[in-house]
């Protein structure tokens, strides 16, 4: 993990406006994407959170409503919270420390917004097949 304050521009690889995330995120919920898919890249990803002297999680809402914001890059953090310290890890490493009860939300109020429910990151069905991951799956009866 990292600590920081400054946000540096960090364009993503290939030039598009939507990290990677943000792009499979798009290609699951049309269809033309996997959960495992989505899992990979999830894990894989590099994230930024808003944090204290402490990594530590900002998390808004309420236990079983309430979310975990996580940003793909510096600029979108700081452009969605401004200046402010701020850790970072991959999804791998960050999501076995979400509170239970507490979903993630990846850049928050961005077109590529992507919204992960606690029951999906806790509590998953669907396995990928990768050594040290933390897979995402598909909702408790297939929803």
């Amino acid at each position: 993990m990292a600590i920081g304050t400054e946000a540096r521009e960090s364009p993503y690889r290939g030039g598009g406006d939507l990290s990677p995330l943000a792009e499979v995120a798009r290609r699951f919920r049309s269809g033309e994407a996997t959960a495992e898919e989505l899992s990979l890249v999830f894990v894989q990803s590099v994230l930024f959170c808003r944090g204290g002297v402490e990594p530590e999680f900002t998390a808004i809402g309420e236990i079983d409503k309430g979310f975990v914001p996580m940003y793909t890059s510096e600029v979108t953090l700081a452009r969605a919270e401004g200046q402010c310290m701020w850790f970072t890890g991959t999804g791998r490493t960050l999501v076995g420390l979400i509170p239970p009860g507490y979903g993630v939300v990846v850049d928050r109020g961005t077109e590529g917004e992507v919204a992960l429910a606690s029951w999906a990151i806790h509590h998953p069905t669907v396995e990928v097949d990768v050594p040290g991951t933390h897979p995402i799956g598909k909702r408790p009866g297939g929803v």
